[in-house]
């Protein structure tokens, strides 16, 4: 019975020079990743960056369909105070490019040719079959 439990001591034990030390466990093995991979597209003017990304499906390759998001930094003003917005509404997307009134209406502070500028992206994007 001794021989045993000295054998599981040894088991959550190690020797180094002469000295024991209790194993741990790593860190790193608890750690467990679910990898998502990603495609995009980015344009900036001066004022504006896009940044249009879509999710690959692990298992297929193949872009999940009609599920995009936008990063907006908007550059107009100073580096540090820049803003950053995500967009994932497609219909919102979409009513963008359309000239849909509603949603033209959200983009109340941006300028006609910086709307111009994203509803050219978003017609990219539609183009490479994005929306």
């Amino acid at each position: 019975m001794e021989k045993n439990l000295k054998n599981n001591m040894n088991k959550d034990r190690i020797q180094i020079n002469g000295d024991w030390y209790v194993k741990e466990a790593s860190k790193e093995e608890a750690i467990v990743l679910v990898i998502t991979q990603t495609e995009g597209y980015t344009v900036e003017n001066d004022e504006f960056c896009l940044e249009a990304t879509r999710l690959i499906d692990m298992e297929t390759k193949l872009p999940y369909p009609g599920d995009i998001s936008l990063e907006i930094t908007d550059k107009r003003s100073s580096r540090l105070d820049w803003k950053r917005d995500y967009w994932d509404n497609n219909a919102f997307l979409i009513g963008v490019l359309s000239g849909n009134k509603s949603s033209l209406k959200l983009l109340d502070s941006w300028s006609k040719e910086n709307i111009t500028f994203l509803q050219k992206f978003l017609k990219f994007l539609k183009k490479e079959n994005w929306l």
